[in-house]
């Protein structure tokens, strides 16, 4: 007849021994064979437990259950356990049932951003700047992505310039930190990211005498566009925000042109001066109320055209805003008052890293006495 398992075993000295050997427990000491014989039964259950689990798994599963054990043995020298590894792996990816993949993420990360009333230019800047990134990774875990794809992804786009490749680290790590802010993650893969040293140049702008020159050849050759371009230039307000803009938010009695709430920037409200050849640059095209000229691809296709047709060759980003910038300092010689018309709410830093360049005195003066070469343009502003 087969013997019980686990054998108990009285030792001569006194007492018991449960004998757990052939499961790798060793000899467990008892008083009393009561004793003894309640350990032996607990491990029998769980015996018989282990077991039932055992056979619960599919072939494969046993499998790979075998292959995990051989591969902690060899490859981490049994220093972990499955149970910590599982651990680490929902520390670091979250549970299961909040996986998400990187193309769901994105999703989530635009319908956030519409949500909370982000600008057009906002939105298409992030669409732009991350789609190779979700188009190659769209169906990945976002848990699974580590610093070393990212790395890998961004030495495999060959960035010529280094502030291209901060902007794509910068736009990376916006989108995990969404997905750790819902609770995706636990860590920023990018904080790990090596970040390339910028060095920033001078921002650029439209020369006093390029901008003359579109301005004189819209007067003459598409109207339609003095409005926008005059305002651009001589107020420095945003494309988005004269995009929302109304005529009724201007006021040429008060010489005062109002950045509404809901056409502001992150919602902040400003009034910004008008200067005195912008009064006349707009008084021809002036309208009670209605959208101000005309607007995102129509602005940009017949901008385009002027420029072709004037030689100007370069169009920076936020031109006419860093073109404002640059004369309206050099003029006034007064930083917070042109940080002021910017809307900038953080003091001057802001204008001297991103929208200041260099010109001299005297080409701010004649950028502020442009005006219509049509003399009859000139008229009371009085109303």
């Amino acid at each position: 007849m087969k013997k019980k398992w686990p054998p108990i075993r009285k030792r001569k000295r006194g007492g018991y021994v449960v004998d757990l050997r052939k499961v790798g427990g060793g000899q467990v000491p008892a008083n009393t064979l009561e004793e003894a014989e309640a350990l032996a039964q607990e491990k029998r259950d769980e015996h018989d437990r282990l077991g039932a689990l055992a056979f619960s798994l599919t072939h494969r599963e046993r499998l790979e259950a075998a292959e995990l054990f051989q591969a902690i043995k060899e490859k981490l020298n049994n220093a972990v356990t499955p149970t910590q590894l599982l651990s680490y792996y929902i520390e670091h990816h979250g549970a299961v049932n909040e996986m998400r993949t990187v193309g769901q993420v994105y999703e989530e990360l635009q319908k956030s951003q519409e949500r909370k009333g982000l600008s057009d230019g906002h939105r298409c800047a992030t669409r732009y700047t991350l789609g190779k990134f979700i188009d190659g990774y769209s169906d990945c875990g976002v848990g699974d992505i580590t610093f070393f794809d990212l790395e890998k992804f961004l030495d495999e786009q060959g960035f010529t310039a280094t502030v291209t490749k901060a902007n794509n680290i910068r736009y990376l790590s916006l989108f995990f930190s969404f997905a750790k802010k819902r609770g995706y993650i636990e860590h920023n893969p990018v904080d790990r990211v090596d970040r390339p040293k910028v060095v920033k140049g001078l921002p650029k702008f439209i020369t006093v005498e390029q901008v003359r020159d579109l301005l004189f050849l819209a007067q003459e050759k598409d109207s339609v566009m003095v409005p926008k371009l005059a305002l651009g230039f001589f107020t420095g307000i945003r494309r988005d925000e004269m995009d929302r803009m109304d005529w009724s938010d201007i006021s040429f009695a008060n010489k005062l042109v109002t950045v509404r709430p809901e056409v502001a920037k992150a919602s902040v409200p400003r009034h910004v001066t008008m200067s005195n050849n912008l009064v006349e640059w707009l008084l021809p095209h002036r309208e009670q109320k209605g959208g101000i000229g005309l607007k995102k691809k129509a602005f940009n296709r017949h901008r385009r055209k002027l420029q072709q047709t004037a030689g100007v060759e370069h169009w920076p980003h936020s031109a006419m805003r860093k073109t404002f910038a640059t004369h309206h300092l050099a003029f006034h010689e007064d930083a917070a008052k042109t940080a002021f018309e910017l809307g900038h709410t953080q003091g001057v830093q802001l204008l001297y890293t991103h929208y200041r360049g260099l010109v001299t005195k005297s080409d701010a003066e004649l950028f502020w006495e442009l005006k219509p070469n049509d003399e009859k343009t000139v008229v009371s502003v009085s109303a």
